[in-house]
């Protein structure tokens, strides 16, 4: 029983380190940035790409202006948002580690309005 409590938690400390690692991870090589701005008028995209098309690795930067009122624009499978308000630009970035399809919505009214797509 002495010599397990110590195996655990070195268990637990190196499982912790690499969980971390994996979302602290640089970019593969190859990787670019992308951005994109779109312009958000009665839950429905009016200027810019519906489908976003980008790389695994790539850094997206999603400029989102909602136009008539606050909401909170969510991308499902990454599991992150932000808050809009009206007439103000509002700005998501993050690294595509995952390959898929992904959908975003208006989160409080429940509108999809677009996806992303990441290619391996």
């Amino acid at each position: 029983m002495k010599i397990l409590i110590p195996i655990v938690l070195i268990v637990i400390l190196f499982g912790g380190f690499y969980y971390y690692r994996s979302f602290s991870a640089p970019a593969p090589a190859g990787a670019d940035s992308k951005s994109f701005d779109l312009i958000i008028t009665g839950r429905k995209i009016v200027s810019g790409p519906e489908t976003l098309q980008v790389k695994q690795g790539d850094t997206i930067t999603i400029s989102a202006t909602i136009t008539d009122e606050d909401e909170e624009f969510h991308v499902h499978g990454y599991d992150r948002s932000i808050d809009l308000k009206k007439g103000e630009k509002g700005s998501l970035s993050f690294v595509a580690n995952a390959s898929g399809r992904f959908m975003f919505e208006l989160e409080g009214s429940k509108a999809e309005i677009g996806a992303i797509e990441v290619l391996p």
